[in-house]
């Protein structure tokens, strides 16, 4: 599915892009958007599989992702009080991302109210790799303020970079914020999950499982200095 969300919008709403949907057949989209420019491509659908709805979201090349950390909109900023009411500052988030989000959250939000409604069920799967991850993240927050109290929620992101403060990760990893199952995949001594710097007043939430040089996963819990995101090149 993170692959998937880098096929263009007209493909992914007939699910014909290929072998990435090839291997979903039972896939079915409710909505999708994007014009891989200022709003990556995404798409949001229910996997019969997995009994969810599932949001998906376009990453970015490392070259176009640095664009977009190091712009500028890098700063930190309040979160918008339109998708995040509860989430009140001090909580920051950079303000490239949120913009970003703010750009498809609206129909995210209505598609997943959708599929919930259609199919009887309440578990919402967001993905994304790179910028996308970051996009996956905020669209859990998000839907959260929205969605029944039962909804449970999955995060599955790939070499994601950091997205907010220090307030944010901790609203995050929180145990109110209910998100137990997130799974951050970082790989060797991959730039991305150090972006942008801890000097800048970022932090990665929890979740992280790392895979070493040797090919040893590491599932991350606290100040690990094996694991990227906590690297002292940070």
């Amino acid at each position: 599915l993170a692959s998937a969300s880098y096929c263009p919008t007209n493909l992914i709403k007939n699910w014909t892009c290929g072998q990435h949907c090839d291997a979903l057949p039972s896939m079915i989209i409710y909505d999708a958007g994007g014009n891989n420019q200022d709003v990556p491509y995404w798409c949001v659908g229910y996997l019969p599989l997995l009994e969810s709805a599932v949001v998906a979201h376009q990453g970015t090349s490392p070259s176009e992702l640095e664009s977009v950390l190091f712009n500028a909109n890098y700063f930190l900023d309040n979160l918008d009080p339109k998708y995040f009411p509860r989430i009140n500052p001090p909580v920051q988030v950079h303000q490239g991302f949120a913009a970003c989000h703010g750009k498809t959250a609206d129909r995210v939000n209505l598609a997943v109210k959708k599929i919930l409604r259609d199919h009887q069920i309440n578990e919402v799967v967001t993905i994304g790799h790179s910028l996308g991850g970051a996009l996956a993240v905020l669209d859990a927050m998000s839907l959260q303020q929205f969605l029944p109290s039962a909804t449970r929620f999955k995060i599955v992101i790939f070499r994601q970079p950091r997205v907010g403060n220090q307030e944010f990760a901790d609203h995050f990893d929180a145990r109110e914020c209910s998100f137990p199952k997130i799974s951050r995949l970082t790989h060797k001594d991959d730039v991305v999950p150090i972006l942008p710097g801890r000097f800048l007043g970022f932090h990665h939430t929890g979740g992280e499982n790392h895979i070493d040089p040797e090919g040893q996963w590491w599932r991350c819990i606290g100040n690990i200095m094996l694991c990227s995101c906590l690297r002292q090149r940070s």
